[in-house]
């Protein structure tokens, strides 16, 4: 990391570094040099306390790789903390610790044994400064003190390097963060569309200073190469995400391209000129070495000026013969980075009030994204990357960030990154309630009566409390009313009612009962039609006759909440080794989803699952059996859930 200094009211800073790949990279022996290795492809082999070879990551689990002392009390309390922890025997996870100190063979199984626990694997330097020397590899980013932890996930990659007592709760959390633990699938990455422009100009003028610094210790000049260029362009955009040699998702910076068998990149973010920058990475002994560097032919330049104003550069080396750029100007561009969601430091404006009068008014969830290291860079993001939801569209809804205000009360709007929902802010969303004033109409020979309730802020009325017309002669309310729930309609049934004409069915409407009909007294059901799927609904039903010339209704309503079924999810199901994958679109109005499956496609369902998502995958399945497996829709409305129906697909298993 060089220098930090101040420009144009900006953060700036550098960071170099260089991998140079040679002949033996055929054979897997790929030398890495340079400030940051996070992320590297990286593997040791050690040995256990009881003489196996254990290697320093396993693909498809997530290793905890731990570096310390048999003395050292730090080390003994993080592993003591892994040791007792809810989640060390867990298949998805392996705890390997490596001593460093060259302790021997049975001081480290003493030691390791002290801690009761088989799940953690003990190593020991069979051969001096093995251990020591893959440490200093692993934990280049690491600051302070022992024990150095590694968290490596299931493609060998480094997604940490911590110092110090760790606590299990700690590391748990941080590997949730790219390994959900208890599905046993990593979180993938998501696309983030980065706005800003890009300066071609900028970069022949920083090109042409290059080569003159070059050219005062008599070396060729570079060649600004146009796929480099490109590369160092959507690097410039990515380090506006992300400040670091490591992109954003976690990869190596190199990873961009597989040109050359020698690779540097410099970076910097802040600089508002070519001259400004080009000083800075002078001055700085890693930069200047990477410029200066004989073996390299061929340059790409990145000046990506963000959305926040903020002024990205990246050169790209290699040796390989370019081929030149004549690209100058600027251009207004929309790249697309992908991220890691630990790598998202996501924002948006604080919770909001409004008065009832308001509604109809919208306002919009903007989302912004801080980098790293302190820079001051908050990157404006666009919304089609977000899924959005409210906690109740009645209070608010929200379609695309815009959030329009309906009525009183409190909904949470909430944005996850498409693709991995691990990334979400929320904003909560406070409208206060009406301020009614009452009135009480009474009833009058032909008219029921009823409380009027009208607000003084906005006008919004309803009415409740109804008084048949004669209250003396009404009659108690309609007994046992049930209904059964279907996609579109809903059956109301209920017991006979004695002398009576007929029935009222009511339905309760913007805080008021509605007619919807009526039907004569040797029925006791009335199915409701037309009704959208998934939705919540209050039905009424009263009895009514006629005595003196006067029509009597109950005294009260018979009334029940109820909701119809949810629409019947569209799904698929893909075989794989041992496995079967399941995925399905959303269905409108659901609140969550039920797996279903059974062996064979005979016997009854067993359920498997309930999740928001949109995906599961079974594992532990026996190959070359059949099975078939189904998904169901489900709302939950005033406690009682409402489902979809059902039809299986059944896969063989590989």
């Amino acid at each position: 990391m060089g220098k930090m200094k101040k420009d144009m009211k900006h953060t700036v800073f550098l960071l170099a570094l260089i991998i140079m790949i040679p002949l033996s990279v055929l054979l897997g022996n790929t030398q890495v040099q340079g400030a940051s290795l996070k992320g590297a492809n990286q593997e040791y082999f050690f040995t256990s306390v009881e003489g196996n070879s254990v290697s320093s990551a396993e693909t498809g689990k997530t290793t905890i790789l731990i570096f310390g002392t048999t003395t050292c009390g730090n080390t003994r309390q993080t592993l003591f903390n892994i040791a007792k922890s809810s989640w060390v025997s867990n298949p998805n996870i392996r705890v390997v610790f490596a001593e460093i100190s060259n302790k021997t063979q049975s001081e480290v199984k003493t030691f390791g044994d002290s801690f009761n626990c088989s799940a953690i694997t003990f190593c020991y330097e069979e051969n001096r400064g093995s251990i020591f020397n893959a440490m200093q590899e692993y934990t280049v980013e690491a600051t302070g003190g022992m024990p150095f932890t590694v968290l490596i996930d299931g493609n060998k990659e480094i997604r940490k390097a911590l110092s110090e007592t760790q606590t299990a709760e700690g590391l748990l959390a941080e590997i949730n963060k790219f390994f959900n633990v208890d599905s046993g699938e990593a979180n993938p990455p998501v696309n983030l569309s980065i706005a800003g422009t890009e300066n071609y100009t900028f970069a022949h003028e920083v090109l042409t200073l290059v080569n003159q610094e070059r050219a005062k210790r008599g070396l060729r000049g570079l060649t600004l190469d146009n796929e480099l260029l490109e590369f160092a362009m959507q690097r410039a955009a990515e380090i506006s995400v992300y400040y670091s040699h490591t992109r954003p998702d976690g990869r190596k910076y190199s990873s961009i391209t597989n040109r050359g068998t020698k690779r540097a990149e410099n970076i910097a973010v802040g600089y508002a000129s070519p001259q400004a920058v080009m000083a800075a990475w002078v001055s700085s002994p890693g930069h200047y070495a990477n410029i200066m560097d004989v073996e390299l032919t061929s340059i790409g330049i990145g000046c990506f000026i963000d959305n926040s104003g903020t002024t990205n550069w990246v050169q790209f080396f290699d040796n390989v013969p370019g081929a030149a750029s004549s690209l100058t100007g600027s251009k207004t561009v929309t790249r697309t980075v992908s991220a890691n969601t630990e790598n998202l430091h996501l924002n948006t404006v604080e919770n909001q009030s409004f008065i009832c009068k308001d509604k109809g008014k919208t306002t919009t969830l903007e989302i912004t994204h801080t980098n790293q290291k302190g820079i001051e860079s908050v990157l404006k993001l666009s919304p089609s990357d977000f899924d959005f939801a409210s906690s109740d569209s009645a209070v608010a809804s929200v379609n695309n960030g815009v959030i329009t205000v309906l009525k009183p009360g409190t909904a949470v709007i909430a944005a996850s990154t498409k693709g991995n929902p691990a990334g979400n802010v929320t904003r909560t969303i406070t409208v206060a309630n009406h301020n009614y004033n009452d009135k009480v109409v009474n009833p009058t020979g032909s008219e029921e009566g009823y409380t009027l309730h009208t607000c003084s802020v906005c006008g919004d009325s309803y009415k409740d409390s109804f008084v048949p017309i004669d209250a003396k002669a009404a009659f108690a309310k309609v007994p046992g009313l049930k209904a059964k729930s279907g996609e579109n309609s809903i059956k109301l049934s209920w017991k006979k009612v004695s002398s009576v004409k007929g029935y009222y069915i009511y339905q309760y409407s913007g805080k008021k009962w509605k007619k919807i009909a009526a039907v004569s007294s040797g029925k006791t059901s009335y199915t409701v039609k037309k009704l959208k799927p998934a939705q919540g609904f209050r039905f009424g039903v009263k009895a009514y006759k006629t005595e003196k010339g006067k029509q009597v209704l109950s005294k009260s309503y018979a009334s029940l909440y109820t909701a119809t079924n949810p629409q019947a999810v569209k799904f698929t199901v893909t075989a794989g080794k041992k496995k079967a994958a399941v995925k399905w679109n959303k269905v409108k109005g659901a609140d969550k989803y039920e797996i279903v499956y059974k062996a064979g496609g005979k016997g009854a369902w067993k359920k498997l699952k309930t999740t928001k998502s949109l995906q599961y995958t079974k594992k532990k399945l026996k190959s070359g059996e059949k099975y078939t497996f189904a998904v169901k829709a489900c709302k939950v409305y005033k406690g009682k859930t409402y489902t979809s129906s059902i039809k299986g697909k059944t896969v063989k298993i590989k």
